[in-house]
């Protein structure tokens, strides 16, 4: 085997050797709790758990179709606080 193609092997064996964690146990853990005050807040009308699930710019966008005329609609919601 030629010298080049050794480095390339050897570099890509420890790569996948090499355990990355992008996200960390608590991290997993914070988006869970994000997303739960998100619904919980929906279905509760609770506005300070909303408040800790949603960033102050956060747009919120609904989509339907007219069954009459087939037409899509969308409407934005921009919710500040």
């Amino acid at each position: 085997m030629n010298y080049m193609f050794k480095i390339v092997l050897v570099s890509c064996i420890s790569l996948l050797a090499y355990q990355t964690n992008a996200q960390s146990k608590q991290d997993s853990l914070d988006i869970k709790q994000v997303a739960l005050d998100y619904l919980e807040a929906q279905h509760n009308v609770n506005p300070k758990q909303f408040e800790r699930a949603a960033h102050p710019r956060m747009v919120k966008r609904t989509f339907w179709k007219n069954k009459a005329t087939k037409n899509t609609f969308e409407k934005r919601l921009l919710i500040l606080w």
